[in-house]
């Protein structure tokens, strides 16, 4: 089972905090599309959670590729 420590958590919101806006929009389209395969649910989820948190304005095909991949996220773990 992946787990994380605290500091992890703190080292990406730092990462994240010193992100330009463009750097911001390619690593969350990129997330979005490593959500589709890996199992690594939790951490991607960190950083999604880190750079929506951090950057308040966003692409909205950026936006739609995250809201698809989430969405069929959520159906396979309910199906649990």
């Amino acid at each position: 089972m992946l787990r994380f420590r605290s500091e992890t958590c703190v080292e990406v919101e730092l990462t994240v905090a010193s992100l330009e806006e463009d750097y911001a929009f390619r690593l969350l389209s990129s997330i979005a599309r490593l959500l589709e395969e890996s199992r690594h649910l939790e951490h991607l989820l960190l950083w999604v959670r880190n750079i929506v948190t951090a950057k308040k304005k966003f692409p909205q095909t950026v936006l739609l590729a995250l809201e698809k991949v989430l969405t069929v996220k959520y159906s396979q773990l309910s199906k649990m």
